[in-house]
């Protein structure tokens, strides 16, 4: 399937296991410049190595930071624009929960999967959503769970829907016809 990304640049957020590499992978494959995101250099490596493996011909770039933080969001969009440059999608996913069912999960706990999800997801879109504005064009996708259960494998290869209404301001110009 061709989502006309080819050439565009992403991040994804949290991308060395789950729906995240997932994505990732998914967009390499479109032909996406892709910035892998994880707490740990070295997962962060590997997931860029898992995905040449499959897409040998991928552009990949690798920022090991922390999502869980407001701090660590300002410091990937920081990060972003001197090694990446413009950036038209952001795949905005920080994790959830601890994985469990809800019913036995504390408030507390998920008070506080709530903080990092929702407010680390708004720096990142904050961070990024000017530069996609002003150039007209970018994609956000914001991937975020109430409740965490291991997948299975098939379920985590699903293309997310990037090719959806563009982030634009209205146009102004108006067009007369003639009948």
């Amino acid at each position: 399937m061709d989502l006309g990304l080819r050439g565009r640049t992403a991040i994804v957020g949290a991308s060395t296991d789950g729906l995240g590499l997932a994505t990732a992978r998914a967009l390499a494959e479109e032909g996406v410049r892709v910035c892998v995101t994880g707490r740990e250099q070295g997962r962060v490596s590997a997931a860029i190595e898992s995905i040449r493996a499959a897409v040998p011909d991928a552009r990949l770039e690798g920022i090991p930071v922390d999502l869980s933080t407001v701090e660590g969001a300002q410091f990937l969009v920081a990060a972003a624009g001197s090694r990446l440059g413009p950036v038209d999608i952001v795949v905005a996913n920080v994790g959830g929960p601890p994985p469990g069912p809800a019913h036995a999960t504390e408030l507390a706990t998920l008070e506080a999967a709530l903080d990092r999800c929702l407010l680390a997801m708004i720096a990142l879109c904050q961070g990024f959503l000017p530069g996609m504005r002003e150039r007209r064009w970018g994609r956000i996708l914001a991937i975020t769970s109430g409740r965490a259960r291991r997948c299975p494998t098939w379920s985590t290869r699903i293309r997310p829907a990037l090719a959806s209404r563009p982030i634009s301001r209205p146009s102004r110009a108006r067009s007369s016809s003639t009948a």
